[in-house]
């Protein structure tokens, strides 16, 4: 099942406005339910939302808003599923961070039973901790899991889920109607007056059926239909595994060093440096303004916001943007089904996200969607016959493929060069791979903290080096020991092979092999890394 958009022809002002009318009482409507089982213990004693609006219906309950009494009983639904996402959010994150804690197995078990269902974790929260007779525990074990899953809530709650902006309303089939010609398709939608139906034409045509979502689009002054589509099944692609690291130069980066999407790179620059032009000439209408607010010229400062710091263009030129790096991406993932012809691709969170080198790099970074890119992912990955796989991605453009060894310092931008083996490939390339690597890999999962995903990566090149060496003729003296050390970790090398010992250079090691040197990249400079043309973020590779 897929939910695809319709969109309307733009309405005149008589339509709009009851189209906006009916939007608001719904709002206002489900508001009101959201403040009911957010008081209290409400959530947690009304069960689900037909038991609710059965004791509605029986007290026969009158929306005091306008809404239709089926409007009503989806707004009451609305609203229920909303708090219930709500606790969904807090117990998913409290699973990923489960595996961590130093409990012992029936602590985890008892942890995951308690937020398996949300009224269960509300109980916990709002009442008292339920308990499971199942479940072999001492008071202080079982005290310490509600400690913590509390204390883990208080941390996270925020602000309590409410309609911030009068958008949209859930239609069942009872209110509306599709009437289908020879050159139109038009939606009758029950208004706020009985008998009363607003007629929306519609863009092309498609079926339209079961429950539907209407959104107002007041830039355009358009009503977006959102319905649901059955997908074909498609045959399973049967190629190898692919590994891809997302970037801001391009989309996506393979393990076998093929770049996809490369034009997103010089979009998201272009609108960099447009969002910075437009931003400084804002800041400086701004500050006319706040100077005539002090002058007591309020008429001036008016015309100033009403003409030129509107926000319509604004909305107008970022929904452009999205739009083209969604198709960008979509492009991109299109390129690696044809080229790799993948059964399964690996990928990370596609979050990116963090502290950057530059101003630029940051909003370089904040114009990249990461909904389009998952959203993306995902829904390809039903239509064209792949299985999307997600691994931890920290470390993963740090670490040596090779040898194993991990040092920030083996990347510099988009270069890499272990410092250890001289392995060179770019860094996204290098990230790819070792994001395959961990598609198997049992000891770094998904939800592993970064912190212990460093200490087994270095767990693991200090075992790989005692175990060569070990296998190695003993030799005398330190520098020797330091070559076999180095010479240790990589593969297809052997002692005869002529190498010397490491050199510090500028803070960098160049390690001569085999008869050449093979030299660390060069630091960029500081107007490279502003320029974003060696530069990257962290994203999520730490």
């Amino acid at each position: 099942m897929r939910t695809v958009k319709r969109v309307s022809e733009q309405l005149n002002i008589g339509k709009w406005q009851q189209a906006e009318a009916l939007v608001r009482a719904y709002a206002d409507e489900k508001q009101s339910h959201l403040d009911f089982y957010l008081t209290g213990t409400n959530f947690t004693t009304a069960l689900t939302d037909r038991i609710r609006r059965d004791e509605l219906v029986k007290a026969k309950y009158v929306s005091p808003f306008g809404p239709q009494g089926c409007a009503w009983k989806l707004a009451l639904k609305d609203a229920h599923e909303t708090v219930v996402k709500w606790y969904a959010v807090f117990a998913e994150e409290i699973r990923t961070r489960i595996p961590a804690l130093k409990w012992t197995e029936s602590q985890r078990h008892y942890a995951n039973w308690l937020i398996y269902s949300e009224p269960r974790l509300a109980t916990l929260i709002l009442v008292r901790a339920p308990l499971n007779p199942a479940i072999k525990l001492t008071v202080a074990e079982r005290k310490q899991v509600q400690a913590y899953i509390r204390r883990t809530f208080r941390k996270l709650r925020g602000r309590a889920p409410q309609v911030r902006i009068a958008r949209s309303l859930a239609l069942d089939l009872g209110m509306y109607t599709v009437r289908t010609d020879a050159f139109r398709q038009v939606i009758e939608v029950a208004g706020l007056t009985p008998g009363k139906r607003i007629a929306i034409v519609l863009k092309g045509q498609t079926t339209i059926a079961g429950n539907i979502r209407l959104a107002l689009d007041p830039t355009t002054r358009c009503i977006h239909i959102h319905t649901g589509f059955n997908l074909p099944e498609v045959a399973a692609l049967t190629g190898d595994v692919a590994a891809v690291d997302a970037g801001l130069t391009e989309v996506f980066t393979d393990e076998e060093g093929n770049e996809y999407g490369k034009e997103l790179g010089p979009t998201l620059l272009t609108a960099s440096d447009q969002l910075c032009g437009k931003g400084r000439k804002r800041n400086k209408l701004h500050s006319v303004k706040n100077k005539a607010i002090a002058k007591g010229n309020h008429a001036k400062a008016a015309r100033i916001v009403r003409n030129n710091l509107g926000q319509q263009q604004q909305q107008k030129w970022q929904g452009k943007l999205k739009s083209t790096v969604g198709r960008i991406m979509n492009h991109a993932i299109n390129q690696i089904v044809v080229t790799r012809q993948p059964r399964i691709v690996v990928t990370e969170n596609l979050d990116l996200r963090g502290k950057t080198h530059s101003k630029q790099l940051s909003r370089r970074v904040s114009l990249w969607h990461r909904s389009i890119a998952n959203e993306r992912v995902d829904f390809k990955a039903s239509v064209k016959g792949f299985h999307r796989e997600q691994v931890n991605p920290a470390y993963s453009s740090q670490l040596c493929p090779m040898c194993g060894s991990l040092d920030r310092r083996n990347r510099v931008g988009d270069a890499f060069q272990c410092l250890k083996c001289g392995q060179a490939a770019p860094s996204d390339r290098i990230a790819a791979t070792n994001l395959k690597a961990r598609q198997n890999d049992v000891e770094i999962t998904r939800s592993t903290p970064p912190a212990q995903v460093k200490v087994i990566l270095m767990t693991r090149y200090k075992a790989r080096l005692e175990s060569r060496n070990a296998s190695l003729p003993s030799e005398k003296g330190a520098a020797s020991t330091d070559v076999r050390l180095v010479m240790a970790t990589v593969q297809g090398q052997t002692l005869e092979t002529r190498a010397t010992t490491p050199v510090q250079r500028r803070g960098r090691t160049k390690v001569r092999l085999a008869g050449h040197q093979t030299a660390a990249p060069s630091r960029p400079s500081k107007n490279e890394t502003a320029s974003g043309k060696t530069a990257r973020a962290k994203c999520n590779h730490f």
